[in-house]
């Protein structure tokens, strides 16, 4: 008998997912609510399948995709491509609702496109930041980068022990 490896397993519960947020999908289209609603799918983290080029903590196995559905977007059929993260989601969703996203101190508005547009993610024993001129991955045990380009990688250096400094005393005061 043919036994799925991982990576099987991995494909097969995506292709499940998606069968079945089509077919939610579909029932919502023909519901009255549909036209006010707005759908947000995000995953929560990447996964080592595929296998990704380069070292085990490379910024493409960190990218997840985020769609936004719903009769209540006004422009459908856009390819937003910004450098963002999950935390910036909640941010991004309050401000377009206008409303208070001050305790979001981590977050910034995903639809900005500026050029100092970062993410930065944490993984065990180290931390990635990357812009889309460049990429910093550090390693807390050795104290060193794993890895390093581009001509801002300097600067991704200090925000990036900058950001994890701050989110760790953000943490610690936490009650």
């Amino acid at each position: 008998m043919w036994q799925k490896n991982q990576d099987d397993l991995f494909r097969s519960s995506h292709a499940y997912t998606d069968k079945y947020i089509g077919k939610f999908i579909d029932f919502a289209k023909k519901q009255d609510w549909y036209k006010e609603t707005l759908i947000v799918i995000m995953a929560d983290h990447g996964h080592s399948s595929p296998k990704h080029e380069g070292e085990y903590f490379s910024p493409k196995k960190f990218q997840i995709p985020m769609l936004w559905l719903g009769g209540a977007l006004h422009q459908k059929g856009i390819n937003i491509d910004n450098i963002t993260s999950q935390v910036d989601f909640s941010y991004t969703l309050l401000d377009l609702l206008k409303g208070n996203n001050s305790e979001f101190k981590f977050g910034k508005n995903l639809f900005n496109n500026s050029d100092k547009q970062y993410a930065h993610y944490v993984f065990n024993k180290g931390f990635g930041t990357i812009n889309k001129d460049g990429f910093y991955l550090f390693d807390y045990v050795s104290k060193k980068p794993i890895t390093k380009y581009g001509k801002t990688s300097a600067n991704l250096d200090s925000l990036g022990k900058a950001l994890t400094q701050d989110s760790y005393q953000d943490f610690l005061e936490r009650k």
